[in-house]
């Protein structure tokens, strides 16, 4: 049988991105992550997508 894909919203991906960097030491614990506009043009979504995944990070304690 074949699984079936999990679809993700850009918001889940980019939370995706942003907790496999701090995970991976790309961006150190306690180090303040990339500005909004970088991570607007490195990760190629808009800002309040950015915006969202930085509240719901936040709200986790990430």
């Amino acid at each position: 049988m074949i699984e079936q894909i999990q679809k993700r919203s850009l918001v889940d991906e980019v939370i995706h991105v942003i907790r496999q960097n701090i995970k991976n030491d790309i961006w150190k614990v306690d180090e303040k992550i990339p500005t909004e506009p970088e991570l607007v043009q490195g990760l190629g979504v808009g800002r309040n997508t950015i915006r969202e995944a930085i509240k719901i990070l936040e709200y986790l304690g990430v």
